[in-house]
């Protein structure tokens, strides 16, 4: 109940109140790494935004819909490089119709808990992908609202992240391919629509 309600209803009315007073966002999450054996389950089931759907949306009294919350949402699966331009989702990770795009998250060099780095994999990897990608779009043309954003950050790609075949237990979580999310491409998108009064720094 708390996870799949008044999580929702909690997050949703937060995201409403920032909103109803001019403040503009993308929340970006990881889909999860499975359940307890890190079979893949559906990302709704790992809670805050993940579990935000168009049913369980709260907006109180603001004058904010419900594709406002959606359209800041971005679901972050992790997706594998299997060589040759082809990615697959990792085997742990979360699939579902919450899940929006996939980037990089199997062996990422990080920061480790004893003030060192090692290499870790997981969705969480990925999600940060995603964030910076966001962060430089929004960068390059700070008139976009962050449904821009999603949309440009969620769309702008040139390969997928196939469903894992070799995953025979997936319960009953729907299966589907996402995009890989690409930087270049997304910068790219956001460049030619900026608008207002911009110059040129030289020096």
């Amino acid at each position: 109940f708390l996870d799949n309600v008044f999580g929702p209803a909690v997050v949703s009315l937060m995201m409403s109140s920032l909103l109803s007073k001019g403040y503009d966002f993308i929340a970006v999450q990881s889909a999860g790494n499975g359940d307890f054996y890190a079979d893949p389950i559906d990302a709704k089931f790992n809670g805050h935004f993940s579990s935000v759907t168009e049913k369980n949306i709260f907006t109180g009294f603001y004058d904010v819909s419900k594709a406002d919350i959606l359209d800041r949402i971005i679901i972050v699966a992790s997706a594998d490089n299997e060589g040759n331009g082809k990615y697959v989702q990792s085997y742990y990770s979360n699939v579902g119709p919450r899940v929006d795009l996939a980037a990089p998250g199997g062996k990422v060099y990080s920061c480790s808990d004893d003030g060192g780095y090692t290499y870790l994999s997981g969705t969480s990897m990925s999600a940060p992908v995603v964030t910076g990608v966001a962060s430089l779009v929004w960068s390059v043309n700070p008139l976009l609202t962050g449904a821009q954003v999603k949309n440009i950050v969620c769309s702008s790609t040139d390969s997928i992240a196939y469903i894992n075949e070799g995953i025979s237990n997936y319960y009953d979580s729907e299966l589907l391919d996402y995009p890989m999310v690409n930087a270049k491409l997304a910068v790219e998108e956001a460049l030619p629509i900026l608008n207002g009064n911009w110059g040129r720094v030289s020096g």
